[in-house]
C-alpha cells in the first residue's frame, strides 16, 4: 500500500509540474496584448484550418507531444491496477474532456498573445496528443511505472531499469522532432538546402 501511495503522489506531482510548464510553454515570448473580451471571442471562435507544409509539419508534431505526457501522467494520479473497469473508464473520460478544456482555454488565452499562432491544427494536435498519452498508458504505464519503481528501489534492478529508461529517452531524442519525409519532393527540397550533408552542413555549422 505505501508504494501504491507514493507511486500515486509522484504521478500527482508529475501532471501538476507538468502542466505547468505546458502553460508556460504555450505564451512564450509573454507579450500579452489587451482585447475587448468579446474581440477574443470572435477570434477564437473563427480560428482558422491551416494548411501545413514540411517546414510546419514540425510543430504541428510538437503540440502532438506536448500533450502525450499531460494524460499519461494524469491517468496515472488517477486510475490504479485494482481498480474496477467502470472506474478506469470514467477517469479515462475524466482525464480526456479535462486535457480538451485545458487545452482549448489555453488556445482562447493565446489569441491575447499575438506572436502565437492560435488554429484548429493546434486543437487537433493537441487531441491527438491526449488519445495518444492514455493509450500510452493502458499498453506501457505499467512497464514505465515497474522501471520506474526499480529505479527507486536502487540495487542492479534498478541500474538495468535506469539504462532502459535512458535508452528510450536518447531513441527519442534522436528522433525528434520526428518530421519524417513523406514523399519525393519532400526529400528534395531538403537535399536543396545547405542543412543537410554527408559531413558537414554549412547553414547550421558556421
Amino acid at each position: 500500500m505505501p508504494d501504491s501511495l507514493n507511486l500515486k503522489r509522484t504521478y500527482v506531482i508529475l501532471s501538476l509540474c507538468y502542466l505547468a510548464f505546458v502553460i508556460y510553454g504555450s505564451f512564450i515570448p509573454f507579450q500579452f496584448r489587451p482585447l475587448p473580451i468579446a474581440e477574443a471571442i470572435d477570434r477564437f471562435y473563427r480560428i482558422p484550418y491551416l494548411h501545413l507544409g514540411i517546414q510546419s509539419r514540425a510543430d504541428f508534431i510538437a503540440n502532438i507531444l506536448l500533450y502525450i505526457p499531460l494524460s499519461f501522467f494524469l491517468i496515472g494520479a488517477l486510475c490504479k491496477k485494482t481498480h474496477s473497469l467502470a472506474i478506469k473508464c470514467a477517469a479515462t473520460l475524466f482525464v480526456f474532456i479535462l486535457c480538451i478544456l485545458i487545452a482549448g482555454l489555453i488556445e482562447f488565452i493565446q489569441v491575447f498573445f499575438p506572436p502565437r499562432t492560435v488554429s484548429l491544427n493546434d486543437v487537433i494536435a493537441e487531441i491527438l496528443g491526449t488519445i495518444i498519452g492514455i493509450v500510452f498508458w493502458y499498453t506501457i504505464g505499467g512497464r514505465l511505472t515497474r522501471l520506474w519503481s526499480a529505479i527507486s528501489a536502487g540495487g542492479r534492478e534498478g541500474l538495468q531499469a535506469a539504462l532502459v529508461i535512458y535508452a528510450l529517452f536518447y531513441l527519442a531524442l534522436c528522433l525528434f522532432p520526428f518530421d519524417f519525409i513523406l514523399s519525393r519532393s519532400e526529400l528534395s527540397w531538403k537535399l536543396a538546402t545547405n542543412s543537410y550533408h554527408a559531413f558537414v552542413a554549412e547553414e547550421t555549422c558556421q
